[in-house]
């Protein structure tokens, strides 16, 4: 009777600590559902045991793609299949997640999207590995953005302002960064060419072009530097026109006198 009672008391233990274990993981799944990363766990064989929201949405997305080196491969049904589909090269994928030690990190191609891949191996508290985790980060928009702004910005450092980022389709960040540094571009561009148009309108000797647009910072101190400029340019070619007729004047007078001395002799 004691025997029993005590493997009773047992099952109770296991029954109470398997609900523990349970209820702990069906946290962590409710937390890998809501993140934004691309997540998946697959174990040692490479069968995929979990992939959230995220990364099955991704798939989804470049669903065909995958179809053109695994043939009938279907998003839905990726939770228990291999994750060797993903790769063009299958068995050698598989073959690099058996026998992985550490974090690894890589860069992938899968449909016209550029992923950072993160690997790590899951290894239980007595050292066995169990399988793998990796987190998939879609940087395809993020890479186009920096190799946009890279040509923008070799366009601008050889005077070239008239570049623009393109906006459409971009959400987001990168959205607004984009939008920011076309507004960068454009006051650049509008206070360079205002400042142009007048520098070339006092080399052809045309004293009434001046920058009427409003500047703040450094533009609007180069704006009231050029105004300045210009109407201290007009002074003195009003007081050079001044002198010229005051000369003008005299010598008239000096040879108007001439002619009467002349006369008179």
């Amino acid at each position: 009777m004691d025997g029993l009672e005590a493997m009773q008391t047992r099952l109770g233990y296991d029954v109470a600590a398997a609900k523990i274990v349970s209820d702990e993981m069906a946290q962590i799944k409710v937390g890998l559902d809501t993140v934004e990363t691309n997540v998946r766990i697959a174990d040692m064989s490479g069968r995929v045991l979990y992939a959230n929201p995220a990364l099955l949405k991704t798939i989804r997305r470049i669903e065909g793609v995958i179809r053109n080196h695994a043939p009938g491969f279907s998003t839905d049904s990726f939770v228990g299949s291999s994750i060797g589909q993903l790769y063009p090269d299958p068995a050698a994928a598989l073959q690099r997640l058996a026998a992985l030690t550490q974090i690894t990190r890589t860069q992938m191609t899968i449909g016209g999207r550029i992923f950072d891949v993160v690997t790590s191996p899951i290894v239980s508290a007595t050292g066995e590995r169990l399988g793998s985790v990796g987190e998939w980060r879609d940087r395809t928009d993020e890479l186009a953005a920096e190799n946009e702004i890279q040509a923008i910005v070799a366009a601008a450092a050889e005077g070239d302002f008239s570049a623009r980022l393109e906006t459409e389709g971009k959400t987001g960040f990168f959205r607004d960064l984009s939008s920011g540094i076309n507004n960068l571009m454009e006051g650049l561009a509008g206070s360079l060419d205002d400042l142009a148009r007048v520098l070339n309108a006092i080399a052809k000797g045309d004293l009434t072009e001046t920058i009427t647009a409003d500047y703040g910072g450094t533009f609007g101190q180069l704006k009231d530097d050029t105004n300045t400029t210009v109407e201290r340019l007009r002074e003195v070619v009003g007081q050079i026109k001044e002198a010229s007729e005051s000369i003008n004047v005299a010598a008239q007078e000096i040879s108007a006198g001439n002619s009467d001395l002349s006369a008179r002799t």
